[in-house]
């Protein structure tokens, strides 16, 4: 139970840890498919395609039923042209396909419609069962109105003869009339002259009361829906950009939305851009429309280059930058002439072609990106995809190249640019969260170095503070294990001095054999995903600790003064995947602090040696040593010298020196300051010296500089005691052993006077031969001899 429970805690704080990229794509992808469900139903479409079209003018619902569901009312209507070419007559008839525009279509005397012109659409409902109807006729691009049997029930604008006299007002058409099971016909007219559109381009729709409640409903929902989200989004893209103006990604989509909410306002499901502000005359709603558009798309594609540079060419991203630029002054330029028709035909032509160019280029950079898994990449792909399907479809509607009857299912195509908005939500959510996990490491990466850092300076024990820069190298870097190898002093042998996982002692080998060998011979730092596949790699570590190494990261460990001293490795990423030259820039600062680790670890046993030398050499010299700063503070000092001056070595270091030599020994505070401040040692030979003793001490002083690195640090003192006892002491050594002259100086002057009744030995001897020896030598020579004499005769009573 406990293992099982352990088990399942390190799964938890993995799936807590850094997220890898296939995690991320997974909680991207349901994220993505939660959004989608949610607004799913949304998108249903009600309506029955099976309903019987219309044929020769007439459509028959006799054999119907009930609609319970809408219905189109397509098929081949009666066409009358009204003016103002050709003339109007009763060969000016045809029958014409709805949904469908009438440019290039003939009437029965053989002429071709042409763009522009007045004319009719009529339908005679046979069939209906009596009651309630309601219909919805959708935005024509005209002035019109509808009648039914000759009754006026709905007009939008101005229905003229010609373009001074016809008012476009482009809004949708809901209107009711009572079926009493008599023929109905439905008569449709309008006058086309400021657009390319013309015609019916969409069936109108028509069913019960209710169910057109329910149809017009779903309608409105994502018509609000589809504009909302394009607020939002756009809100949230600048608003990330706001707070982190780095990410101009965010900013290119927040504004391709914003910009494309007005060109979406008037293309929906009614012209919610006329019922805000309904004052804004045809010439203006189409230039906010063409112009706003182009921004639009031009910052949406600017969105998918900025999120992948690498995959989208600098070039062509400028190519397709100048083509909307081109575009944008070409339909201003054909704007502010009134030349709606042309800039309508240049909408169609060159426009259209140039975003559907510009949306397949970035589903190629797409599919770049996401074969070298950048961030995001499918699940852009994934929403651009969808959308493009459904642009093409709109396009090819919008076109005249398909009719929307033919389009079954068509609210899909709304659910697809839905669906690409809510992609770049997940995937804003995703590089933000991305980018706030960078720098939660970076700021962790930065404690542990801080933490590391800290540890050299106060943890001097080698070994341990190597455990823990190893420890955090793992940790940081996400590795399974790592391990430090230095080169021994003597030997041409790398040394495991940190290893983890191997318990069974360390590892060693030459310098030059496997990978770590290979580092520290060149220098170079070795990234490799698959170790095996790499014939530099030494597998006998493995075989011997059963180890299955795969991705190896390893740096060398460069000492400040350039020497290579060790290799440091990191093997196998938790996540599965290799190290990242980011995983190396990190490696190679923590080698860097093992460097630094070292060296102090080495710098300072060299300087505790010299310490303890120089407290040993201190502590045997006779004589006393005192070493003075600047501010006169004593900050070393010797036995010997606190025994002068009566006082314990702890009392008096810290102390300053006047304060202890001003009252009895103001001459020497003076001589000290002289020669700190000329820099040059004074020797001062038999002087009186006023101590902790009852009398003074004659003593020799020697007074020094002490230099430092710019300059004086401060001055030396040197005592040496010549008092009457150690002078007495001098002198008797040379005649008596050590033992005899501590007997003398141990008794009282009495004694000494006087002297005591002790057994001893006395040895009388005479040189042979020597005043006729002596004769003959040089005084020199003569001292030489007896010195020696005395010296071999000494050596043997003293035993």
């Amino acid at each position: 139970m406990a293992s099982s429970a352990a088990g399942v805690m390190s799964g938890w704080k993995r799936w807590r840890g850094p997220r890898t990229a296939r995690q991320r794509l997974a909680l991207a992808l349901v994220a993505l498919t939660l959004m989608i469900a949610l607004v799913a139903p949304m998108f249903e479409d009600p309506l029955e395609y099976d309903a019987p079209e219309a044929r020769g003018g007439t459509v028959d619902f006799s054999a119907h039923g009930p609609l319970d569901r809408p219905v189109f009312v397509s098929g081949r209507w009666l066409f009358t042209w009204l003016g103002p070419e050709p003339a109007p007559g009763p060969m000016a008839k045809t029958f014409l396909a709805v949904p469908g525009l009438w440019t290039g279509q003939r009437l029965a005397n053989g002429a071709e419609l042409p763009a522009s012109g007045h004319a009719l659409y009529q339908v005679t409902l046979r069939g209906l069962a009596p009651g309630w109807y309601t219909m919805h006729l959708p935005v024509i691009w005209a002035g019109s109105r509808v009648s039914i049997d000759g009754r006026e029930v709905s007009r939008r604008g101005t229905v003229g003869d010609s373009a001074a006299d016809t008012e476009y007002y482009l809004r949708a058409q809901d209107f009711t009339f009572d079926a009493t099971g008599a023929p109905l016909v439905l008569a449709i007219e309008m006058a086309a002259f400021k657009h390319r559109e013309n015609g019916l381009e969409e069936a109108p729709v028509f069913g019960t009361p209710a169910a057109m409640d329910r149809w017009t409903a779903l309608k409105w929902s994502r018509e609000h829906l589809y504009n909302i989200s394009l607020l939002l989004i756009a809100s949230l893209g600048i608003a990330v950009f706001l707070f982190r103006p780095q990410d101009r990604a965010s900013l290119y989509f927040g504004m391709s939305c914003l910009w494309f909410l007005p060109t979406a306002s008037i293309l929906g499901f009614d012209n919610v851009f006329q019922i805000m502000f309904p004052w804004i005359g045809f010439e203006t709603s189409l230039a906010i429309q063409y112009l706003s558009g182009v921004v639009a798309v031009s910052f949406f594609f600017l969105n998918a280059h900025e999120l992948f540079p690498r995959e989208s060419s600098k070039w062509m991203a400028r190519a397709i930058l100048t083509g909307f630029a081109a575009t944008f002054v070409v339909h201003s330029i054909l704007l502010l002439r009134g030349q709606t028709i042309a800039s309508s035909l240049f909408q169609q032509r060159v426009f259209m072609l140039l975003a559907l160019f510009t949306l397949f280029y970035m589903i190629a950079v797409l599919i770049r990106a996401a074969w070298n898994r950048r961030d995001g990449a499918l699940v852009y792909l994934i929403g651009i995809g969808l959308f493009v399907f459904s642009f093409f479809l709109n396009t090819t509607v919008m076109s005249g190249w398909l009719t929307r009857d033919k389009v079954v299912g068509y609210e899909f195509a709304a659910l697809g640019i839905v669906m690409l908005l809510y992609s770049h939500v997940v995937l804003m959510a995703e590089r933000w969260s991305i980018s706030v996990g960078n720098a939660e490491q970076i700021n962790e990466d930065l404690r542990q170095l801080l933490a590391v850092n800290t540890a050299i300076t106060s943890d001097l024990q080698l070994g341990s503070l190597l455990e823990r820069i190893v420890e955090v190298t793992s940790k940081i870097l996400r590795a399974d294990r790592s391990s430090l190898f230095l080169k021994d002093k003597d030997n041409p042998v790398l040394t495991s001095l940190v290893a983890q996982g191997v318990e069974s002692g360390n590892i060693r080998f030459d310098v030059g054999r496997g990978l770590a060998g290979y580092v520290y011979a060149t220098g170079e730092t070795v990234n490799i995903a698959d170790a095996y596949a790499d014939e530099r790699f030494n597998r006998a570590i493995d075989d011997a600790t059963g180890y299955r190494t795969k991705s190896v990261l390893t740096v060398p460990i460069t000492a400040r003064d350039g020497r290579r001293i060790g290799v440091m490795q990191a093997l196998n990423r938790e996540d599965g995947e290799g190290f990242t030259p980011d995983d190396a820039a990190r490696m190679t600062a923590f080698g860097a602090q093992a460097a630094v680790a070292i060296d102090n670890a080495r710098l300072f046993g060299e300087a505790m040696a010299a310490r303890n030398f120089d407290e040993s050499i201190l502590g045997s010299m006779a004589g006393g040593v005192i070493a003075l700063d600047r501010e006169w503070k004593i900050t070393k000092l010797n036995a010997a010298a606190a025994e002068i001056f009566g006082a314990s070595a702890t009392l008096l270091l810290g102390l300053d020196a006047r304060a202890l030599l001003r009252p009895h020994n103001p001459w020497l505070v003076d001589e000290l300051s002289a020669v700190a401040a000329a820099g040059e040692p004074k020797l001062l030979l038999d002087v009186e010296l006023k101590t902790a003793r009852e009398r003074a001490s004659s003593a020799n002083l020697s007074l020094a500089p002490l230099i430092g690195e710019e300059g004086p640090v401060g001055v030396l003192l040197v005592i040496e005691d010549i008092s009457e006892e150690k002078r007495l002491q001098g002198t008797m050594r040379r005649f008596m052993t050590q033992s005899v002259v501590d007997q003398v100086l141990a008794n009282n002057d009495e004694q000494l006077l006087f002297g005591t009744s002790c057994e001893a030995s006395v040895l009388f001897a005479d040189v042979r031969g020597f005043t006729s020896l002596a004769e003959g030598m040089a005084p020199t020579g003569v001292a030489g001899l007896l010195n020696r004499f005395y010296e071999s005769a000494s050596r043997i009573l003293s035993r």
